[in-house]
């Protein structure tokens, strides 16, 4: 797979801040109401104005586009949005859905994985810009957290978009004996 980081990293036992009974106990990829979700930059509410269903990370995962979650700065890289499953599962893919606010894209982005939230390693990178309904796969992998890290960096273009998402989804499954694919994707 990925880069581990930081380097040499030992993962620990992951924090069950924000995680409930019932989130934590299930089988299979979590639905979306059992995400914890965070970002960096974390916005500030009612940032100039704008309403918070516009900015804060848990309406990225609340299951409608007309609400986002928006960074309120330039790209310039190293910006994510971050999901504890509340529960290790196998993960094999992200869907991030931005068909809403289409310029706010990621500009170039990688899916870090880790069960931990201490030890990261990389299973996806793209230096090319998100498309506005951007499905990523890669090969199954044992993770309770996952980030989607904006790479890129736009500050050079004007009216610098921001990191935004209207929607995003992590996907589970594991790899069968015939060598298909199986997942389920969170959702509600």
């Amino acid at each position: 797979m990925g880069t581990l980081m930081p380097a040499a990293c030992t993962a620990g036992a992951a924090p069950a801040d924000g995680c409930t009974a019932g989130c934590m106990t299930g089988t299979g990829c979590p639905a979306q109401a059992c995400y914890v979700v965070s970002a960096l930059p974390n916005p500030v509410a009612g940032f100039e104005g704008i309403d918070n269903d516009k900015l804060l990370p848990q309406y990225a995962v609340d299951g409608n586009t007309a609400t986002r979650f928006s960074d309120e700065q330039a790209q310039m890289g190293g910006e994510y949005f971050q999901i504890d499953l509340c529960q290790s599962e196998d993960v094999n893919g992200v869907t991030v859905n931005d068909t809403v606010d289409t310029t706010d894209v990621a500009t170039a982005f990688d899916v870090d994985v880790s069960l931990d939230g201490t030890c990261w390693e990389t299973v996806f990178n793209s230096q090319n810009p998100a498309n506005t309904d951007e499905i990523i796969t890669f090969p199954s992998v044992l993770a309770r957290f996952v980030r989607y890290v904006q790479t890129g960096n736009d500050v050079a273009v004007p009216n610098s978009p921001w990191f935004s998402i209207d929607e995003i989804t992590v996907q589970c499954g594991g790899t069968p004996a015939d060598g298909g694919t199986t997942a389920d994707a969170a959702t509600e």
